[in-house]
């Protein structure tokens, strides 16, 4: 990410790898998990390594996985959470739909096994490993 004085104004111009790093990138692509804009929903660990912390969703595919490279990272200690995508939230103001990363670890929608994509509500818990969330007003 670089950043640059346009016509008087300060804006944040991103660059990615490849064979033309000046390409512009599509922030709302889904290898794009930059954290960006307000939140529209908190995921809330209430049990396993991480409980306690709170992990903000934003407009768009939220990735959820071990790596910093996701939004939703849960890099806490919890091995049988894949490093990339083990899930995704889709969130739109005031909808939220859940999909299976398609790694071998199941998830959980309210103790039900995920299969594909789902919608979710506010309250409802996500397992993935030893790890129990919940989502949450922002």
């Amino acid at each position: 990410m670089t950043n640059d004085t346009k016509k008087g104004k300060d804006s944040t111009t991103v660059v990615k790898g490849g064979t033309d790093p000046l390409a512009p990138v599509d922030l709302d692509s889904r290898e794009t998990q930059i954290r960006r804009g307000n939140p529209l929903a908190t995921l809330r660990v209430m049990e396993g390594p991480g409980a306690g912390t709170n992990h903000l969703i934003y407009k768009g595919d939220n990735a959820i996985g071990r790596s910093q490279q996701n939004r939703i990272s849960l890099s806490f200690g919890d091995e049988a959470i894949h490093r990339e995508g083990h899930a995704w939230i889709f969130a739109q103001q005031g909808q939220f739909e859940i999909e299976h990363g398609g790694k071998p670890n199941p998830v959980f929608i309210n103790d039900e096994k995920l299969q594909g994509r789902r919608p979710i509500k506010l309250g409802d818990t996500v397992r993935i490993g030893a790890t129990t969330l919940r989502l949450d007003p922002a």
